[in-house]
C-alpha cells in the first residue's frame, strides 16, 4: 500500500488500468482458446466490435464537447457581459442617459474631433483612449493623439511600444 500525496487515505498499488489490462488479457486468452485464432474471433464478432468502437468514438466526442463547454463557460459569460458594449454597426457604448437609455457613438461620430475630459488619474487613457486607438489600429484607421501624459504610453498587447 502506498500513500497518496494529496490525501492521507491509503491507495492500492494496483490501479484501475492494471485491472483493466489484466481483464482484457484474460478475455483475449479465453477467446483465443475457443476460436483458435484471433482472426476467426474477429470475423465471428465483427459487428459487435465495430459497434462498440463507434459507441466509444461517440462517447469520447461527447465527453470532449462537454469538457470544451465546461472550460469555456467563463469566457462565454464575459462575452455575454461585453456584448452590450458595442453594436453590429460598430457603434461603441459610452454610457447611459438619466432615463436609462444606453448611449452609443458611431464610428463616424467617434472618429471626428473628440475631446475626452476628466481630471488626472481617473482612467481616461486606459478605459477610453487606448481601447479606441487599438480598435482603430486593428482596422487600419489613422489617428492623431496630442499631449499624451507620458511618452510611449500606448503599448501593443504583446508589450511592444507603439510609436504614434
Amino acid at each position: 500500500m502506498s500513500q497518496n500525496s494529496n490525501s492521507n487515505q491509503p491507495q492500492s498499488d494496483m490501479t484501475f488500468r492494471h485491472v483493466f489490462a489484466i481483464g482484457f488479457g484474460v478475455l483475449g486468452l479465453c477467446a483465443y482458446q475457443k476460436f483458435g485464432s484471433f482472426e476467426r474471433m474477429y470475423l465471428h464478432f465483427y459487428n459487435p466490435i465495430w459497434q462498440i468502437l463507434y459507441g466509444l468514438a461517440a462517447g469520447i466526442t461527447a465527453l470532449a464537447i462537454w469538457q470544451l463547454k465546461k472550460r469555456t463557460a467563463a469566457l462565454s459569460a464575459r462575452v455575454q457581459l461585453l456584448s452590450g458594449l458595442s453594436r453590429q454597426d460598430g457603434a461603441v457604448w459610452v454610457g447611459t442617459s438619466q432615463d436609462g437609455v444606453p448611449l452609443y457613438l458611431s464610428d463616424e461620430q467617434r472618429t471626428g474631433h473628440v475631446q475626452i475630459l476628466g481630471s488626472t488619474g481617473r482612467g481616461k487613457t486606459e478605459s477610453v483612449i487606448s481601447s479606441w486607438l487599438c480598435r482603430d489600429l486593428a482596422n487600419g484607421a489613422r489617428f492623431l493623439v496630442t499631449d499624451p501624459p507620458v511618452p510611449g504610453f500606448l503599448t501593443h498587447p504583446e508589450g511592444d511600444r507603439i510609436d504614434v
